[in-house]
């Protein structure tokens, strides 16, 4: 009797236990992989920011609180992730510092290897102004005034990062989110772009991180109630293979799927492109309209009203077109390559899950 007794409360026990959430897994893996232990010695800041994440979705796992766990979980790799690019940026920072004192000792050995001299000079002008970029990209401190060179490269990181931002910000109003929210992330993202454009502050580049990082909240929250209710939808896999079998080479991104057009390929694909939002009409549209040179928007306010009105008119409820001008170029350059790269329309499908 005793037996069966303890029999039924262990059962008992062992159906009221916490199921643990896969993405909570995910985060504990993330967290004793070699990248992440790496990161912890390059990038303690980081690391430790990512494993307070962790641990917050675990107590709101112990807490039965799903959806908040999992939520945290995706954080917490996310910034498990921002703290391996921090710890490369690191490790580049080395290898930089030891390319100049290598360049020093060239110079003081033989005045023969002049020519040498001037090559590893290059490379190295080359490797630091990238080193620059990164790491005022992936800033996480307060920064400080600095050179004019490395401020220029900060403020042109900043308005890539706030391109980013409202790109970002406006899918989540496309995929049904707090727009209240939204739209109130995207006035500080104005406001932000036009302290830029007068007298940018050294901490321009934080706050424009920040900002591009509250937006990527805000479309993870507004797509999270569809992830929960239709675990198994594949609905944006056959979009994606449908695309590819159209020949137009799509991507995924943290918008949803992409298609990649130059503005001379616009006319005649664009139809059957709204096609493929129509017969897929949980798909919203955002296009967006990027220049090889800076631009004002009316420049582009042609290209932006053919796109919005062949999608519109095909029956898409949802569409929005943004132009980006050249703040997020494909290549750099002033080559014949890097201009028609870079004066492109990307056709955005808004996915929900």
């Amino acid at each position: 009797m005793k037996y069966r007794l303890s029999l039924l409360a262990g059962l008992a026990l062992a159906c009221t236990a916490t199921v643990r959430p896969a993405r909570l897994n995910d985060a504990n893996a993330v967290a004793k992989s070699a990248s992440a232990l790496e990161s912890r010695e390059l990038a303690p800041q980081a690391f430790a920011q990512a494993e307070k994440l962790r641990m917050k979705a675990a107590q709101a796992a112990d807490e039965g609180k799903t959806p908040m766990a999992e939520m945290k979980a995706d954080r917490a790799i996310a910034a498990y992730a921002h703290a391996q690019v921090l710890a490369r940026i690191v490790k580049a920072e080395q290898r930089l510092v030891a390319a100049k004192s290598e360049l020093a000792q060239i110079e003081s050995d033989n005045l023969a290897l002049e020519g040498r001299q001037v090559t590893v000079a290059a490379e190295l002008a080359s490797l630091s102004t990238q080193a620059q970029v990164e790491r005022e990209a992936e800033a996480i401190a307060e920064a400080k005034a600095s050179t004019p060179d490395r401020e220029a490269a900060r403020a042109t990181a900043a308005r890539s990062a706030l391109s980013q931002a409202r790109l970002l910000c406006v899918c989540a109003v496309l995929a049904d989110g707090d727009a209240k929210a939204a739209e109130g992330i995207l006035a500080s993202i104005s406001d932000l772009a036009a302290s830029l454009e007068k007298k940018p502050s050294p901490s321009i580049l934080v706050d424009a991180l920040k900002l591009r990082s509250s937006c990527q909240e805000q479309l993870t929250l507004a797509r999270r109630p569809n992830r929960l209710s239709e675990p198994t939808s594949d609905e944006s896999d056959r979009l994606f293979l449908e695309l590819s079998g159209g020949g137009y080479s799509p991507v995924r991104d943290d918008r949803g799927i992409v298609v990649i057009l130059s503005r001379s390929d616009l006319t005649g694909k664009l139809s059957e492109l709204a096609r493929f939002a129509v017969e897929h009409g949980r798909s919203s549209i955002l296009g967006v309209v990027h220049s090889e040179r800076a631009t004002r928007q009316r420049d582009d306010a042609p290209t932006m009203d053919a796109l919005k009105k062949a999608f519109v008119d095909a029956g898409v409820k949802a569409v929005r077109i943004e132009s980006a001008g050249s703040t997020l170029p494909l290549e750099s350059g002033r080559s014949t390559k890097a201009s028609h790269k870079n004066d492109r329309v990307e056709i955005v499908f808004v996915t929900r899950t």
